[in-house]
């Protein structure tokens, strides 16, 4: 499916990461105006807060917590989004609030 902003705006928690310590935070919320918001309970993790923007149906460009953009695989299937940058994968579900 193709992946939308109006999809992807909105409160994310982590549900599963493989292989762990996974890089990635436990939650996210993305915002309409191309911004993110990064939280996690532990270490910091590679997002923190910055911009995004969707490059193509199957492909998220963040701007990581050391100022560089970086593409990851992105899969959105209804309330379920999976993030994967080749060696960590992440999976998502929205926080319904």
């Amino acid at each position: 499916m193709a992946m939308s902003l109006a999809q992807l705006v909105g409160r994310w928690r982590k549900v599963e990461a493989t292989p762990e310590p996974s890089p990635y935070p436990d939650a996210v919320e993305f915002f309409a105006d191309g911004t993110y918001r990064a939280s996690s309970d532990r270490r910091r993790s590679a997002w923190d807060e910055a911009s995004f923007d969707i490059i193509d149906p199957k492909h998220l460009r963040v701007e990581t917590a050391w100022d560089q953009k970086a593409v990851y695989g992105a899969d959105l299937v209804g309330d379920v989004l999976t993030i994967d940058d080749g060696q960590h994968r992440v999976t998502y579900t929205r926080r319904l609030e």
